[in-house]
Parts: structure tokens; C-alpha cells; sequence
């Protein structure tokens, strides 16, 4: 088995904020490394909650598959490109154990820094800031090379494309999630931020969804009114904050519009639920057929 040169690889206690420590390329990548870095940046807080609902929960299952799969075995070597928050290389790093040996590597500091909090106990577990297109490690140094989630980010990749890159809103403080909702909701604004066809029919998608949520308002009411007492609400308006936070780094129409496919359902749940008003014409006709049965 062969393990990095010391050379290429920088120390675990690297700065969270040390640029990346392979060569720069962004060659296969419409957006500049550093880009992609600060959006997971942003998301760092709320990546696992995010990624917990996206799965259906069903991530720690998928992880345990994924560790399976390497063949790994005590004394071993791994790196995980995208490691994100380290979960799966602390997966790895339980697999391979104290003699062997475990690289995670992620363009995104923030991202890095709490993995580095979780894995602060595993003195074989190793964060390095880096790009999985120019890996600070050598050719064959690892037994295993795992990369997991990795794709979530083709969003920074896709931003400038097409023309339908807007700014996009920054979460500084919990006063700028309302209009976060707004802009993953119903961007690009009909007429106002459309200027072709494609873009057009993007803004109606938006405007026949504030239709609908005017019109069934008083159903989103009660869903906030019986939130406490229903864990199906609950579950939902969970999973829609957290799937809201994650959309709203994306800065493209196109790449907006086709992942608001993911709350739409969710919201259609809500404004299906009865309004106050349904609730209590139901009870009175329920009364009412009981009255005439006795």
C-alpha cells in the first residue's frame, strides 16, 4: 500500500481558509472553483439537514452501502473527493481504523471546518482544501476513492449558462428568508425578468403557483394554526425550509425553475388540506346527516 508523499498533501490542521491546495483548473467546470466553494460556504450550517430530507432520510442507509462497497479493510487507505462535512470519509476512516488512512478533500472551507470538529477524535482522519479536478495527492496512493453527494454541485456549474443568471439572494440573516421564498417560489417575475420564450413560460409557472396559493390560502393558514398538533405538517414545512435554503444559492432561471419541481409537491400537500372555514362546513353537514339519521 502506498500512501501520499507528505509533499503533496497538506497537514489536517491547515487553515479552513487556505485556498485549494491542488493547481487551479477549471477544466469540466463552467464555474471558478472558488465560486463553488463559497456556495457550499453558505449552505455549510444546513448541508445534512438538507441532505437528510432530499434522501428521504434515507442518507446513513446509502452511506453504510457506499463503505460497503469500497472493499475496505482495517489498515487500508481511502480518499473522499467532495467529502462535504466528512460524514462518509468518518465512515471510511471506522472502516480502515487506527493503521490506516483517510483524505477528505472539498473545495468549500466552511464545509471542511466542521468536518474537521466531527473528526476531531480520529487522528487518522485527514480534511484537506482542494479540487477533486487537480487532487492534492498522487496517482495510486489509495486503496478506495469514494465521491458522495458530488453532484449537487452542477448549480454553480450551471449559473452563468444560458443567460438566466440573476444575483442571488444573500442569506445574512434570518430577515432575508422571506424574500428567498419569493424568488425560489416565483422567479423570473412574468414580463418583468422574462425576455424569451423559454423564460416566459418559466414566469407562468411562477404565476399560476401564486394563483394557486392566493386562492388557497386560508388552507396555508390552518396548516400553520395546527402545525404543533399534526407531525404530517410538521414533516412538511421541514422539509420545505430546508429545501428552500438549499435553492436559494442557485443563481439561474433554468436551474431554478426546474428544481422548484422538487417543492411543488410538498406545497400542493398543504393547499390541499382543509381551511378552517371547509372544517367547520364538514362538521355541521356530518351533524346535520346525524341529526336526520336519528
Amino acid at each position: 500500500m502506498t500512501l501520499p508523499d507528505p509533499a503533496h498533501v497538506s497537514p489536517s490542521r491547515s487553515s479552513p481558509t487556505d485556498p485549494p491546495a491542488g493547481r487551479a483548473t477549471e477544466r469540466g467546470n463552467a464555474a471558478p472553483t472558488g465560486e463553488v466553494g463559497a456556495m457550499f460556504d453558505r449552505i455549510a450550517p444546513v448541508y445534512d439537514g438538507i441532505n437528510a430530507v432530499i434522501s428521504g432520510f434515507q442518507e446513513p442507509r446509502w452511506r453504510r452501502r457506499a463503505v460497503a462497497a469500497t472493499g475496505l479493510r482495517s489498515g487500508m487507505a481511502a480518499i473522499d473527493v467532495a467529502t462535504g462535512t466528512g460524514k462518509l470519509a468518518g465512515s471510511l476512516a471506522d472502516r480502515v481504523g487506527p493503521f490506516g488512512r483517510v483524505l477528505g478533500v472539498d473545495v468549500s472551507a466552511g464545509m471542511l471546518e466542521r468536518a474537521r470538529d466531527a473528526g476531531s477524535d480520529t487522528p487518522w482522519l485527514e480534511f484537506i482544501v482542494g479540487d477533486a479536478l487537480a487532487l492534492p495527492a498522487d496517482d495510486a496512493s489509495f486503496d478506495a476513492v469514494t465521491c458522495f453527494f458530488s453532484s449537487f454541485g452542477y448549480f454553480a456549474g450551471e449559473e452563468g449558462e444560458g443567460g438566466s443568471a440573476f444575483t442571488a439572494p444573500a442569506m445574512t440573516s434570518p430577515a432575508f428568508f422571506p424574500t428567498a421564498v419569493v424568488t425560489v417560489l416565483f422567479r423570473p417575475f412574468f414580463l418583468v425578468e422574462t425576455h424569451n420564450l423559454q423564460a416566459m413560460i418559466q414566469g407562468l409557472d411562477g404565476v399560476v403557483l401564486a394563483m394557486l396559493l392566493a386562492w388557497r390560502f386560508p388552507s396555508l393558514v390552518q396548516a400553520l394554526r395546527s402545525f404543533r398538533s399534526s407531525p404530517y405538517i410538521v414533516l412538511i414545512l421541514v422539509y420545505l425550509a430546508l429545501l428552500m435554503m438549499a435553492l436559494m444559492v442557485v443563481a439561474n432561471f433554468g436551474t431554478l425553475a426546474r428544481e422548484r419541481s422538487m417543492v411543488i409537491p410538498m406545497l400542493l400537500m398543504l393547499v390541499a388540506l382543509p381551511s378552517r372555514k371547509e372544517i367547520r362546513e364538514r362538521q355541521a353537514a356530518e351533524a346535520a346527516v346525524a341529526a336526520e339519521g336519528t
